[in-house]
This record gives structure tokens, sequence and C-alpha cells, in this order.
């Protein structure tokens, strides 16, 4: 896995949730309780299973950076938040656009995301504390998500996780 860097997920069925922190695996598993980490070759960050929560969480209590990674199977809908020492600084989103159907419930809906655009099929949303990124950027979806992590020297792939 050494050098490897960015988004390499494809394929999803069902929902999928990981977590990845910038800290030693033995540092993770010492502060969660859980035997279910992975540290990236040749890399600082160390994934594992979880929700935003979690990365939130490990981010505090570390004091390190986190990310979390989510895919809903249900909603199509791929996420990530970057969290810094605890507190969320970046996050970016994409999926079915559901806006219209939103209307139609009559559902009084307010927006999470500092831009937000959609197509009419996708919707797209980012909000940051760290950087300013235009509509056609984070219209990239998966690339967007591969540029992040490559940014932060991150990985994310299907070799790169957990086993249990």
């Amino acid at each position: 896995m050494s050098e490897k860097k960015g988004f390499a997920l494809e394929e999803f069925g069902g929902n999928f949730d990981a977590v990845l922190v910038q800290s030693n695996a033995d540092v993770v598993i010492g502060n969660i309780g859980r035997q279910d980490c992975k540290q990236l070759e040749d890399s600082s960050w160390t994934v594992l299973p979880g929700n935003a929560d979690v990365a939130k969480e490990l981010s505090a209590d570390l004091g390190a950076d986190a990310i979390y990674f989510g895919f809903g199977d249900a909603s199509g809908w791929m996420v990530y938040d970057f969290f810094q020492k605890g507190e969320k600084v970046e996050s970016y989103g994409f999926g079915e656009d559901y806006s219209e159907e939103m209307e139609e419930a009559g559902a009084d809906y307010a927006s999470p995301w500092d831009i937000e655009t959609s197509d009419g099929e996708t919707q797209w949303g980012f909000s940051s504390k760290l950087r300013k990124v235009t509509e056609d950027e984070i219209k990239k979806g998966e690339g967007f998500i591969d540029e992040f992590l490559k940014a932060q020297n991150a990985y994310l792939g299907w070799d790169a996780l957990p086993m249990g």
C-alpha cells in the first residue's frame, strides 16, 4: 500500500462508514479500546469503522486531524467531514437531488452547505473554514474527494480497511 493516496473505493453495496485519524493505530486503539483499526502502510493515518461522532471524538481526544467518510445506499449520498482538534472544519457531500420531493412534501429545508448546486438529478454541497472552492469544483464528486484526500496525504481504498 506504500505511496497510496486518494480515494479508491468503487462498487458500493449497502451503507458504508469509515474514519481516518492522523495518529498511530496503537494510540487510537488505546483511546477507544477497540482492535478494529488499521495503520496505513507508510502513512500517519489509521482507518477504522465509525461515524462522524467517532471522528469528532478521536480528533478532540488526540488533538489530531480526522476524516469521516460515509455512503448511504438508500439515499445515494457520499459525504465526508473533516475535523481538526474536535472541530468540524470542512464538509462535502453529493448524491441524488431530493429538493423537488422535499418541496412537494412541504418540508422546510435549511441547507447545511455554504455552497450548494444541482443539475436536477445530482446535488452537491460544500462548507469549509479552510478554503474556498467553486461550484464547478464540487461537481467533480468522487474526484473532489480524491483531491481532498491527496491534499491530506491520506488514502481510502478497500485494501486499507481493517478486516475486523
